[in-house]
């Protein structure tokens, strides 16, 4: 077996068909890799409570939709492009834009009527209270 020496995916000696796929995604023009697919976000729980808290910079909250479908929480998020007015043009934008989502499996506890959300600072809360009453246990017997 030979030790073979480290070349970065950068290096000169990288296959040149390749090399123009590698500036396509590391390109801020591309925004391929700048563009975030999943919304990121902390799960947190209390005694009373699971709290997800969700960066959503730059998006207005009328752009936001949150659905429980079942037993799944769908969030979704639409960034709006920034609008060019006629004195200020464009001469490069490394702004992310677009519609995001993502889908979250709720708990078995959680009362799905009490869900809250606040949007705030870019920030984006949801509170979902839990139930008094853990799902009732049915025991199977095996015959």
């Amino acid at each position: 077996m030979s030790i073979l020496k480290f070349q970065p995916i950068y290096s000169k000696s990288y296959p040149k068909n390749y090399s123009h796929l590698i500036d396509y995604l590391v390109d801020s023009e591309s925004n391929y890799l700048s563009k975030k697919e999943n919304l990121i976000t902390d799960f947190l729980e209390t005694e009373e409570v699971f709290l997800l808290k969700i960066e959503l910079p730059g998006v207005k909250k009328e752009d936001i939709k949150l659905d429980v479908l079942d037993k799944i929480l769908v969030v979704s998020a639409e960034k709006k492009q920034f609008e060019e007015s006629k004195e200020l043009k464009y001469i490069k934008t490394e702004s992310s834009f677009g519609f995001y989502e993502r889908s979250y499996p709720l708990p078995e506890n959680v009362n799905k009527e009490a869900i809250k959300a606040n949007y705030l600072d870019g920030i984006l809360q949801i509170t979902l209270p839990k139930d008094k009453e853990l799902p009732k246990k049915t025991q199977v017997i095996i015959e």
